[in-house]
């Protein structure tokens, strides 16, 4: 009888165990999945920019995903013009922030 109660408790916190590792890999698989999300958002931004050329290049916002993404374009500075996307999305603990800085260049 000892047995059987002792190996039903062990079968508990093991299934427990394996619960509570499992809900901390699914957060984990869900905030990379927005991390690349975040990360694919600000490359085909930056490329829509960059296509779009110096001169028509124009600030702008996005909601796509609910990851809030915005785009600066500066004043022209010699040769390029200064380009600032980014995005916010939800963080393990608090709101994350990714951006990217970089340059659309002037011909």
């Amino acid at each position: 009888m000892i047995e059987i109660v002792a190996g039903i408790m062990l079968l508990t916190i093991g299934v427990l165990g394996y619960a509570a590792v499992t809900a901390k890999l699914a957060r984990a698989f869900f905030h990379n999945a927005q991390r690349e999300r975040s990360a694919d958002l600000i490359s085909a931004q930056r490329e829509i920019l960059l296509r779009q050329g110096c001169e028509r290049s124009a600030s702008g916002t996005d909601n796509r995903f609910e990851l809030g993404l915005q785009w600066n374009v500066g004043s022209r500075q010699g040769g390029a013009r200064p380009l600032v996307i980014a995005t916010n999305r939800p963080g393990p603990v608090a709101r994350a922030h990714d951006s990217l800085h970089t340059l659309v260049p002037c011909k």
